[in-house]
C-alpha cells in the first residue's frame, strides 16, 4: 500500500525526554551569528560602554570606535548598537555587567 511512498523520507520522532524538537533547535542555531562574530561584537559593545558612561548626552557611536562596516552602513544597525551601549552603560554604575548575547 501506501508504506512504499515512506521509504526514504525522514520522519521525526519526538523524544519523550526532550521538551524541544530537533527542527526548533536547527532554526535556533540558524539565526546565530558564528561565535567569533557574536565575541566581537560583544567586545565592540564593552569598549563604548565606558565611553557612554562618561557623557551620556553626548555620546557619539561613530566618533567613540570605528564600526565593522556592516553596522557602520546601516542605520537600523547603528541605532540597536546605540540603545544596546546605552542600556547598558545607564543600567549599571559598577564595572560588573554582562554584555547579553546574540
Amino acid at each position: 500500500g501506501d508504506d512504499s511512498l515512506m521509504l526514504g523520507t525522514n520522519v521525526l520522532i519526538p523524544d519523550s525526554n526532550s521538551s524541544v524538537s530537533e527542527d526548533t533547535m536547527k532554526k535556533a542555531k540558524k539565526n546565530r551569528f558564528c561565535k567569533g562574530k557574536r565575541d566581537r561584537y560583544r567586545k565592540l559593545v564593552e569598549r563604548l560602554i565606558p565611553v557612554a558612561r562618561s557623557n551620556p548626552a553626548m555620546f557619539d557611536l561613530e566618533a567613540a570606535a570605528p564600526l565593522p562596516a556592516a553596522i557602520a552602513s546601516s542605520e537600523e544597525l547603528k541605532m540597536k548598537l546605540r540603545a544596546t551601549v546605552m542600556r547598558l552603560a545607564l543600567a549599571s554604575d559598577s564595572e560588573d555587567f554582562e554584555v547579553e548575547q546574540l
